[in-house]
């Protein structure tokens, strides 16, 4: 049941990136490829998408619906390079980000050949061409399989030669800068792959601070090993430093909290004033989570942190890759006290939706994210563990304190939006997790082909919003010998460094 599911799931990932009505062109025509020009199809006729304004939202957009997990650059064209027979789809398209298709994003083409912006404002994206791999399909935020987009078409990296130097590299170009690798896998971890495998003997060295994180500058060889099998993909676990999301109790969590900066006794909070969406997705992007923050907690809604508050007037681009680069103020403004600590919520491919459609609450109908599309989860075979891991990666540290069926809105098995709710999707049933998860769908689950799986028995979920037990963190006393404090303190001045880089 599950490997019928793993074959549904891979192949509307395979949908996804070979999809028919988006695609990208290089300078040389060629496609497809990770970065061009952006043309759309319309009766069989390729046009471009063209804005004055084209920004890193509608890139992502794009990005996300070919099978890359984000965007790393968007530009606007000249013009030079386009064949002058080639139409404008899409004049003045605007996306506002919470669409499921480039298609749906606005535009002012009506078809009568009169436009408000030409070949010089067409829109070009650059996708992350670097991308993990859940064990049944679909993208993983900080651990899965690894994949590089290369020669046209995704493909693995053999075992062959890979160490934590090449791992580092890996998560640093998938997450950010401020990540490294906890560990790297064979394909018995996370799955074999499909297609080819592009690289053996890869060989990246130490990550410099100042190196662009790119596995295709390493040095490798493209003739693959012949002892190189799909049974040896490599797969990896990130993690990223130099920033914390802790809740109400000072515990880190996973996915929402209060932004510390810093580790150790020198630690640092950040003002909400002016903090906004894009400066949440920039902090949840450099904590490992693509699709960004869901919601913007201010005024310390988790909790008055300890230090200092040192960022104020945050200012993010979309294109800054973690939060020591935005602009901000100077120096921190009066009135900036840890009574306006701010928090996020980070979008994990998993949400509870409240009866009143609000999604960043500790209750509701649970719903996952799978290829682009939001589902609900059959309540059959759903289990306490699965549960308290769903609950854990939202960021509630306690679990769950209870899960049930969906009974309808006054929970009496009526269902005045039957029609509307019919439409989502039961994606999976028998929801069972071990605890290690990085993912949702790196837990055991089966095929949804249960006729007993409809709206009526979707997964309902409450967790536990007190704060989860304290981190044992490793004591400094007499009792460590000397290179155990050497090397604590040691990770300690780096942490540090990581943090106050910008400030």
């Amino acid at each position: 049941m599950q490997t019928t599911l793993s074959l549904l799931l891979g192949s509307l990932l395979a949908a996804a990136t070979l999809a028919q009505d988006v695609r990208l062109v290089d300078e040389n025509g060629d496609t497809p490829v990770s970065s061009g020009r952006v043309e759309v199809l319309r009766d069989g006729v390729w046009g471009t998408a063209c804005n004055p304004g084209w920004g890193m939202t509608e890139a992502q957009q794009v990005c996300t619906e070919l099978g890359f997990p984000g965007a790393i650059g968007a530009s606007v064209g000249s013009g030079d390079a386009v064949p002058h027979y080639v139409p404008i789809w899409k004049d003045m398209v605007k996306c506002v980000g919470n669409e499921s298709s480039f298609a749906e994003c606005s535009d002012a083409f009506d078809g009568d050949d009169v436009y408000q912006c030409g070949h010089e404002f067409d829109g070009y994206a650059s996708c992350k061409a670097i991308r993990l791999a859940a064990r049944h399909g679909g993208l993983a935020t900080t651990e899965g399989r690894v994949e590089i987009f290369k020669d046209g078409e995704w493909g693995t990296i053999c075992t062959t030669g890979f160490d934590s130097r090449d791992a580092n590299m890996v998560c640093a170009q998938v997450l950010s800068v401020t990540a490294r690798a906890k560990q790297f896998y064979s394909s018995t971890v996370f799955g074999e792959g499909t297609g080819p495998i592009h690289i053996s003997g890869l060989a990246c060295g130490n990550l410099s601070p100042d190196t662009v994180p790119d596995v295709l500058s390493c040095s490798r060889s493209d003739t693959v090993h012949s002892r190189c099998g799909h049974r040896d993909d490599v797969g990896v676990t990130c993690e990223v430093s130099g920033i914390l999301l802790l809740d109400a109790g000072g515990n880190p969590t996973s996915s929402r909290g209060r932004i510390q900066l810093g580790r150790g006794y020198r630690t640092s909070t950040v003002c909400d004033r002016l903090f906004g969406k894009t400066d949440g997705d920039v902090v949840c992007k450099q904590l490992g989570y693509p699709r960004g923050a869901m919601a913007i907690k201010p005024a310390a809604f988790y909790g008055q942190g300890t230090g200092l508050v040192s960022m104020d007037g945050v200012d993010c681009s979309p294109n800054d890759r973690h939060l020591f680069m935005c602009g901000r103020f100077p120096e921190v403004q009066p009135g900036c006290d840890h009574d306006r600590d701010v928090g996020v919520i980070c979008e994990t491919g998993l949400r509870l939706v409240a009866e009143d459609g609000s999604v960043d609450g500790s209750e509701g109908v649970l719903e996952v994210l799978v290829n682009n599309q939001w589902g609900r989860v059959c309540v059959k075979g759903f289990t306490q563990a699965g549960g308290d891991r769903v609950c854990e990666l939202l960021g509630f540290n306690s679990g769950a304190s209870s899960f049930g069926r969906y009974a309808g809105p006054n929970g009496d098995d009526t269902y005045p939006n039957a029609q509307e709710i019919f439409q989502i999707p039961i994606v999976m049933e028998g929801l069972d997790c071990q605890g290690e998860e990085q993912s949702v769908l790196s837990c055991n689950y089966g095929q949804t082909g249960d006729s007993r799986c409809n709206f009526r028995t979707a997964a309902t979920l409450t967790c536990d919003t007190a704060p989860g037990p304290a981190k044992k963190e490793l004591s400094m006393g007499d009792d460590m010998d000397k290179a155990e404090l050497l090397s604590r303190a040691a990770e300690l001045l780096a942490s540090l460094e990581a943090a106050e880089e910008g400030i």
